[in-house]
């Protein structure tokens, strides 16, 4: 009897320790884990070999909130069933949260390795990695989750996202963070992801963006209708290789004021017109001052200096005084004023052009004056992939006789993500340009000078296919027309401009170059 005793006692505590277990899964199952833990300290110590006790038991204390006391016991479960996956997730999840990466780290290392599909073991194996600055892996598990568990966002997209950011993959930073805006609107999460898209990478974001390309330009001159090329010009259409340099960043940061500089410069060298061939560098700083968690004011100052087939031509200087806000919903906005200073580098004598009216002086068409400028832009995220954006905006231009208006322009525009890592991008825009004066040109049917002032009516359409051969380097196919519909004949063109072009891009937003193009007032 003493011997069935010695060898039936272990079994009888076996089971009597799985029948507590069982009641204490039942409790927590309820949610009653403060009831439940006792019963399993109770068969634990009725059979210590029990690890899905030891599991239960550090389940229900991370559910308490004592990460700490969770460790033991899933140690514990590790130790007696090394391939119980939920064990090394749980220490895992119980030691990240109490600090101690170096045991969460391999504990859900294992978690990933065990349970494969486990979009929690994902995320958190992604959230060790992302503190350890691996960067790259970090944003792979952490996408992992997002695709595995979508319940698991807006949090694992928002930190794949900067994971990304942090791996300097710009584009894919993109894509995840956009999810967040999208899919968790009016969250602290999307709230969160818009900072980070406006903020890039690192406390000092900087870009470099350099592009290069072909394009075939029908009216290089902006030749008016009817109006007989001047200087023995033959034609107005031509190729031209084209390219453009982008780069800045950010000096400082703190919680109210932000600033950087940047500096660009564009080229271009056609094959027959060069008198025609362009220069421009120019530089820019910014300052921001925040005004809350969803806006903040930026001054911005410009400058640069062209030259058009290598003769000074146009030395502007100006600067910018915008106010951009955020909604939850309703996308982003920017409110400006602008002021710029344009100086024309050649000589208005008259002795190279057709003679002004009776009574007029040749300064008459000099174009240096003033730019004010003032308007509205916004941009909608209607999905992850689909962008709208849009403005309206008056200028007024003070020069001389010849050139001093007033314009209104509104402008709308939309991008599209596609499959395949591409993307299409257009805008379409219209500018009613009225001036004070008559032109000082003769209409070259009649001969004589226009009689009424001029008003031009400006339209514009551009369409651009890109496609991302790397996270870095973009091909792209660009078109854009012009038709300036004016009631002064010499001012009455259109032009097409098509090319294609190649842009290598670092930072952490596209940085914005000569070829991606927004209709403005000014650039007429």
């Amino acid at each position: 009897m003493l011997a069935l005793l010695l060898v039936a006692s272990p079994a009888l505590a076996a089971d009597e320790g799985r029948v507590l277990r069982l009641r204490a899964e039942q409790l927590a199952a309820d949610g009653r884990c403060e009831e439940a833990l006792p019963v399993l300290r109770r068969a634990r110590s009725a059979d210590p070999t029990d690890a899905r006790a030891a599991l239960l038991e550090g389940e229900c204390l991370i559910r308490q909130g004592d990460y700490v006391a969770a460790i033991v016991p899933l140690t514990d479960a590790r130790r007696l069933d090394p391939e119980l996956g939920e064990a090394a997730l749980y220490l895992g999840v119980a030691a990240f949260h109490a600090g101690d990466l170096d045991t969460a780290g391999p504990a859900l290392e294992d978690a990933v390795r065990l349970l494969p599909n486990n979009a929690q073991a994902h995320l958190y194996h992604g959230l060790v990695l992302l503190d350890r600055a691996q960067a790259t892996e970090a944003a792979a598990s952490l996408e992992r989750a997002s695709t595995l568990d979508p319940s698991f966002d807006p949090v694992a997209s928002y930190f794949a996202g900067r994971a990304w950011q942090a791996a300097r993959e710009r584009r894919r930073a993109e894509k995840s963070l956009k999810r967040v805006v999208a899919e968790a609107p009016g969250t602290s999460w999307a709230d969160e992801a818009e900072r980070a898209l406006e903020s890039g990478v690192g406390d000092r974001p900087s870009w470099l963006s350099l592009s290069g390309g072909f394009e075939y330009n029908t009216n290089v001159v902006l030749q008016g209708t009817g109006v007989v090329p001047a200087g023995g010009i033959s034609n107005t259409s031509d190729w031209a290789g084209v390219w453009a340099l982008d780069t800045g960043t950010e000096l400082f940061r703190n919680d109210d004021w932000a600033g950087g500089a940047a500096i660009s410069y564009f080229a271009s060298a056609y094959g027959e017109l060069s008198a025609f061939d362009v220069q421009f560098p120019s530089a820019y700083l910014w300052l921001d001052r925040a005004l809350g968690e969803s806006s903040f004011l930026r001054l911005t100052a410009d400058s640069g200096y062209a030259w058009v087939g290598y003769d000074p031509y146009l030395l502007p200087i100006g600067t910018t005084l915008s106010l951009h806000h955020r909604t939850e919903k309703a996308g982003s906005g920017r409110a400006y004023f602008r002021w710029a200073r344009n100086d024309y580098k050649f000589a208005i004598d008259g002795t190279d052009l057709p003679p002004v009216p009776p009574g007029v002086t040749a300064s008459a068409r000099d174009q240096d004056g003033n730019w004010y400028l003032g308007g509205y832009d916004h941009r909608f995220s209607v999905s992850n992939d689909t962008a709208l954006r849009g403005g309206v905006s008056i200028g007024h231009y003070d020069s001389n006789l010849e050139y001093t208006n007033t314009a209104y322009q509104a402008w709308i525009g939309a991008r599209q993500e596609l499959p395949c890592e591409m993307a299409f991008d257009g805008f379409a825009s219209y500018t009613r340009a009225s001036y004070a004066n008559p032109s000082t040109f003769r209409d070259p049917n009649t001969g004589f000078f226009p009689g009424q002032d001029r008003r031009d009516n400006i339209y514009q359409v551009g369409a651009t296919l890109e496609r991302y051969l790397t996270d870095r380097l973009v091909l792209s196919a660009r078109y854009r027309y012009v038709n300036d519909d004016s009631n002064t004949r010499v001012y009455r063109y259109d032009q097409h401009v098509v090319g294609g072009y190649l842009t290598f891009e670092l930072g952490p937003t596209r940085a914005r170059t000569r070829f991606d193009y927004n209709p403005s007032i000014t650039d007429l």
